[in-house]
């Protein structure tokens, strides 16, 4: 990923803006890797080789009727799946969320009215803390109605070729070419150490 600033900005710089694009670049790169070792490890949200727990239509994280609303039982047998595997996902497990079903786990009634599901850290301060023994990780790379309880360093690898880099290419009297890549692939290498949760079925 590249993007050009022109030497009109640099010599104004009422912001410090190579500063500004050379770090928006290199994060613009940490979420495209993100994004795909969430792909490879969830199958690209297939669960074709891998583990995985469809909720039923109507009882969705933020069903319409409140009632039918039940994480805590989907995440309980996504972490069955992983144990029928002979994987232990207490062992370094993580519950994988994007931002909205975070918010609609945590606004549970069940949870919240039931201290044993969460360390205290979550309510008190923010924190994202536990919950039934599994590490909370939030990330936009999530896709929407997808969740996922993995065994980190178990399920998957990264295996960089090249790091990421961010280079400052100079182009006088035009401007200055912030360029930044990485090289690396993400392998699958225990599927049974993942289960996707999914409510597709709306």
């Amino acid at each position: 990923m590249e993007q050009r600033v022109s030497m009109e900005d640099i010599a104004s710089n009422d912001i410090p803006t190579i500063a500004r694009v050379m770090k928006r670049i290199a994060e613009a790169i940490t979420k495209s890797v993100d994004t795909e070792i969430w792909d490879v490890i969830t199958e690209r949200q297939t669960a074709t080789n891998i583990n995985g727990v469809t909720i039923a239509a109507g009882s969705e994280w933020d069903s319409a009727t409140i009632a039918n609303r039940d994480p805590i039982q989907d995440i309980l047998d996504a972490k069955k799946e992983i144990y029928e595997d002979n994987y232990n996902p207490d062992s370094n497990g993580y519950l994988i969320l994007n931002p909205k079903d975070y918010a609609n786990l945590l606004g549970n009634a069940n949870v919240r009215n039931a201290g044993q599901f969460y360390t205290d850290g979550v309510t008190k301060n923010g924190q994202l803390g536990t919950i039934l023994g599994l590490k909370i990780l939030v990330s936009n790379n999530v896709t929407a109605d997808y969740a996922a309880v993995v065994i980190a360093k178990e399920c998957a690898n990264w295996k960089s070729l090249k790091p990421l880099t961010v280079k400052a290419i100079d182009d006088p009297g035009i401007g200055v070419t912030i360029r930044a890549w990485e090289i690396g692939v993400c392998q699958l290498v225990n599927p049974e150490a993942v289960c996707l949760i999914s409510n597709t079925a709306k």
